[in-house]
C-alpha cells in the first residue's frame, strides 16, 4: 500500500504549521512564562517555580532564582536535558525530555506522544502495584495534532539517598563495552537480571489478557488487536524489508566490508520477510492461546535504573508502551545487552523464575492454562521475531559497522540457541 504524495506532504507540514501558530499565541498569552516547547533552549524560572510549588518540591514562598539547561542525550525523536536550578542557597536538578521540533510529523504519525500520556495515566493503569517502579514525574504535556510532548521528571542519579546503578554499566554499554572502572560490577549481572525478570512479571500481571486494556486507544498496538491499522503496520514491515535490502547491499554483497553476516542468518531473515503477512499477524493476535498484557515495549538496560540492595527497578522511556506478548520484553533485554554466553546459560532459568512469579505468586491464570513450556516457546519465538525486524532497521539505517556486527552477533546467538526456526512470521514493529 502507498500513501498519496499530497497526503504525505500534509502529514509533514500540518503539524509544523499548527505548532507555530499555537506557540505564537501561547507566547503572547503567557508573556514568556509558558512551559518548555520543542526547540527551546531555556526554561522559564517563573514556570518552573509554579510547577515545583504545585508538586510540593518548593514552598509557597520559595522561588527559583536561576535555571540552566544542558543537553545530555538525543535520539531520533526527542532530546534529554538536565535542568539545574537554584533557589536561595540550594541547588537541584531535573531531567527534561522534549520531542524534537524537526520531528513533529514523525511524532504525530508514530504516536510517540504516548509516553507523556502514560506518565499522566499511570495511576489508573498501575494503581499502587508499582509505586516505586517509575521516576517521579513533575510535569507531562503532549499534543498529538502538533506532534510534540514535554516531560519533566526527577534526576534519578542525583538522588543521594539511594545507590542507583545504570544497568548498562553492569552488563556492558552494548557494543561500546564496559569501562575499566566498572568491571567490579560484573558480579551484579545475575542479581540484576533476576530483578529485571521479577519486575517484568509484576508489570505483566497487572492486565493479563484484560479486554479493558484494549479500550486505551493511545496504547501502542490496540488498533491491531481490533483489526485496524493495517496500512501503518504494512508500512513498518515494508520499512524493515527495504532496510534489510540496504543492509545486505552494504555488508553482504560488498567483498571489502568489515562486517560479517552469517549466511544461515541471512537466509532466515529473507525467509521471514517472505513468510510475513497481515492475515497471519491477525490470526496470531486473535488466537485464544496468545497472551497479551501491558508491556513496556523497549525493555533494555539503557531504559532502567537499579537499586540492587533495595530490589528496586525504575523503568524510563515508555514511548513504546502498549499491548503485546509479554515474553518479547524479556527477550529484548537479553539480546540488547547480555553477552551470548550468559544469555544461553541462564535464559531458561530466568524465564522460569518469571513464569513462577507470574502464575504462582500473582495467579494470573492456572498453570495448566499457561504452562511453562508455552511461556518458554513464546519467549524463543517472540525474541527472534522482534529482533529480526529491529536488526534490519538498525543495520540498514547507517549504524557504525562495529554496532551492526554487535547486534548481528547478539541476534544470531539468540536465534540459533533458542529453538531456531527456518522462518519467523514478523509481528512486532516500531512505527515511524
Amino acid at each position: 500500500t502507498h500513501t498519496h504524495p499530497h497526503t504525505q506532504m500534509w502529514e509533514s507540514w500540518l503539524p509544523q504549521l499548527l505548532a507555530r501558530i499555537h506557540d505564537a499565541l501561547e507566547l503572547l498569552w503567557s508573556i514568556g512564562h509558558r512551559s518548555p516547547h520543542p526547540g527551546d533552549r531555556t526554561v522559564s524560572s517563573v514556570w518552573l517555580t509554579r510547577t515545583l510549588q504545585h508538586r510540593g518540591v518548593l514552598g509557597k514562598m520559595q522561588r527559583v532564582d536561576s535555571v540552566a539547561l544542558e543537553t545530555v542525550s538525543g535520539g531520533l525523536a526527542a532530546e534529554m536535558h538536565r535542568v539545574t536550578y537554584t533557589w536561595g542557597k540550594n541547588t537541584g536538578s531535573l531531567i527534561l525530555k522534549v520531542s524534537k521540533a524537526e520531528s513533529r510529523a514523525s511524532v504525530a504519525r508514530s504516536g510517540h506522544t504516548r509516553e507523556a500520556v502514560f506518565y499522566s495515566m499511570h495511576p489508573q493503569l498501575l494503581g499502587s502495584a508499582l509505586p516505586r517502579g517509575l521516576p517521579e514525574v513533575l510535569f507531562s504535556s503532549w499534543s498529538t495534532w502538533r506532534g510534540e510532548y514535554v516531560i519533566l521528571m526527577a534526576d534519578v542519579l542525583a538522588d543521594t539517598d539511594v545507590k542507583w546503578v545504570e544497568p548498562k554499566n553492569i552488563l556492558g554499554n552494548q557494543f561500546l563495552g564496559v569501562p575499566e572502572s566498572l568491571h567490579q560490577l560484573s558480579s551484579q549481572t545475575m542479581p540484576f537480571l533476576q530483578l529485571a525478570f521479577t519486575r517484568a512479571a509484576d508489570l505483566h500481571a497487572l492486565h493479563w489478557r484484560s479486554q479493558e486494556l484494549l479500550h486505551c486507544e493511545w496504547l501502542k498496538a490496540t488498533q491491531w488487536y481490533k483489526g485496524q491499522g493495517r496500512e501503518q503496520w504494512l508500512r513498518a514491515i515494508g520499512l524493515g524489508r527495504s532496510m534489510w535490502q540496504a543492509a545486505k547491499a552494504r555488508f553482504v554483497k560488498d567483498p571489502n566490508t568489515e562486517v560479517h553476516f552469517d549466511p544461515a542468518f541471512v537466509a532466515i531473515v529473507d525467509a521471514s520477510y517472505a513468510a510475513t503477512s497481515w492475515d497471519k499477524f491477525q490470526a496470531h493476535l486473535h488466537s485464544s492461546t496468545t497472551p497479551f498484557t501491558l508491556c513496556h515495549g523497549d525493555f533494555h538496560a539503557k531504559n532502567m535504573f537499579a537499586d540492587l540492595a533495595g530490589e528496586r527497578l525504575l523503568l524510563v522511556d515508555w514511548s513504546e508502551v502498549g499491548v503485546w506478548e509479554p515474553t518479547a520484553d524479556l527477550a529484548q533485554l537479553l539480546i540488547s545487552d547480555v553477552a551470548p554466553a550468559v544469555m544461553c546459560a541462564h535464559s531458561q532459568a530466568l524465564v522460569r523464575a518469571y513464569w513462577e512469579r507470574l502464575v504462582e505468586k500473582h495467579g494470573v491464570c492456572a498453570a495448566a492454562d499457561y504452562p511453562f513450556e508455552q511461556c518458554w516457546a513464546e519467549f524463543c519465538r517472540s525474541g527472534g521475531e522482534r529482533w529480526i525486524w529491529l536488526f534490519s532497521v538498525l543495520a540498514g539505517w547507517g549504524l557504525p559497522p562495529v554496532a551492526v556486527q554487535y547486534f548481528h552477533d547478539q541476534t544470531w546467538a539468540f536465534i540459533r540457541t533458542h529453538r531456531m526456526q527456518k522462518a519467523y512470521e514478523l509481528k512486532a514493529v516500531v512505527c515511524m
